[in-house]
């Protein structure tokens, strides 16, 4: 009985760790991304939206005050 493969077993064991360590981090970073990019999203989305309600809004008001005239 030798001891190599208990080596090589501990030595496979613990590149599983690094490796599971390493896709726990890189699915963190991935997810941080994501939510990012969605906030950003978020907020354009809200600024053109508001600029349509404005530009909505003068249209109707312009036409109102034609319509008076």
């Amino acid at each position: 009985m030798g001891f190599k493969g208990i080596d090589e077993a501990n030595a496979k064991g613990s590149a599983g760790v690094k490796m599971t360590q390493a896709v726990e981090k890189s699915f963190d970073t991935s997810k941080e991304t994501v939510e990012e990019t969605a906030k950003s999203a978020a907020e354009v989305v809200d600024k053109t939206m508001s600029k349509t309600a404005k530009k909505v809004k003068e249209s109707v008001s312009d036409k109102e005050s034609a319509a008076e005239l």
